[in-house]
């Protein structure tokens, strides 16, 4: 099944889009990615932002369709995303469809 995974930080209203990729098996492919490009594994801001760079490049070249924000196309691809995530609150959190609970994506990045 084709899925969107959109990336984010912050939640709500004024979440800030920072990628978007599509393809099959979106959840496997962040479960593979090397450490440095683990965007679920980010404990900061900026590590989440650099996770999710490298992983919307290596998945740009492996499987194509990484979409990121430019100043040709703004269209965020969010409407689409069957998954989301996202770095707020000093932990990444999931999002499993448009209408589901954010919870978060490891236990240990809990308080």
């Amino acid at each position: 099944m084709t899925n969107y995974a959109a990336f984010y930080v912050g939640r709500g209203e004024n979440a800030e889009w920072i990628g978007t990729v599509r393809g099959d098996g979106v959840t496997g492919g962040l479960a593979a990615a090397e450490a440095e490009h683990q965007p679920l594994d980010a404990t900061t801001e900026n590590g989440y932002r650099v996770a999710v760079t490298a992983f919307l490049r290596i998945w740009e070249q492996w499987v194509g369709h990484a979409y990121l924000p430019d100043q040709v196309d703004r269209y965020d691809y969010s409407e689409l995303a069957d998954l989301a995530y996202t770095f707020d609150g000093g932990r990444v959190w999931i999002r499993r469809t448009r209408t589901a609970a954010w919870e978060p994506a490891h236990a240990l990045n809990q308080n």
